[in-house]
């Protein structure tokens, strides 16, 4: 699933969430369905800040990250009392949502090249274009040889790791001066079962072996330019 971009505002003024509408939910014979949960509790509010279609695969997401279940499940799914902390939990993430901080660090996840990664504010949102940046070097770079690649800047270590899935043989190391996001990228190779050699520092003074392909890809947004984009995106 691709990044998640909000680019509608209108002049609805959304719902900012208190007892009363849940309740009335939960009083309903207990005849609620996750559907009009949605309804009230994710997709009503959200009306202003994301389009229809980002808000059907957000809530795909959402029920399938936090709750385990799928599309298809929810529209059977009868509201009980049981599921008072999941409705909680998805109005504590709308509210996050509407505050304008982006969907993948509210989940804690990102989807890059159809694999799950953890994510955080420590890291950044995994874009399309680093995905052209792997598949491009997977078809440029001879696959029976034994490359050394060192990834500079590399955050969450989605470019290592995936490297590393596609060819098991290739030697790998990610570099970051953050060692917050070396944290992220070492969570990230533990869940995927690959050996990553991590180095904390910054690119200009590293001591890096001998490799034979250094890959980056860094922001790419001029620092006097952040303001005029979409918080999400900032």
């Amino acid at each position: 699933m691709g990044v998640l971009h909000g680019r509608k505002v209108s002049s609805f003024v959304p719902w900012h969430g208190n007892a009363q509408p849940l309740q009335h939910l939960c009083d309903m014979e207990q005849q609620s369905t996750w559907q009009q949960i949605r309804k009230a509790l994710f997709e009503t509010p959200l009306v202003p800040y994301y389009e229809a279609d980002e808000r059907k695969a957000m809530w795909q997401w959402w029920c399938e990250s936090r709750l385990g279940i799928s599309l298809k499940q929810q529209s059977s799914w009868q509201y009980s009392p049981a599921d008072a902390a999941a409705v909680a939990m998805l109005e504590a993430d709308t509210a996050r949502l509407m505050a304008g901080e982006p969907f993948q660090y509210v989940l804690n996840e990102a989807w890059f090249l159809d694999k799950k990664y953890v994510l955080n504010s420590n890291v950044l949102i995994p874009r399309p274009e680093t995905e052209e940046l792997v598949r491009w070097m997977l078809e440029v770079l001879e696959p029976e040889s034994s490359w050394r690649i060192a990834d500079m800047g590399t955050g969450s270590g989605i470019i290592p790791i995936s490297l590393q899935l596609a060819r098991r043989h290739w030697q790998l190391w990610g570099a970051d001066l953050s060692a917050e996001a070396l944290a992220t990228a070492k969570q990230n190779a533990q869940l995927h079962q690959v050996a990553i050699s991590w180095l904390e520092g910054d690119m200009c003074s590293l001591q890096l072996p001998e490799i034979d392909v250094l890959v980056s890809n860094p922001p790419y947004i001029p620092l006097d330019e952040a303001h005029t984009l979409h918080p999400r995106v900032s």
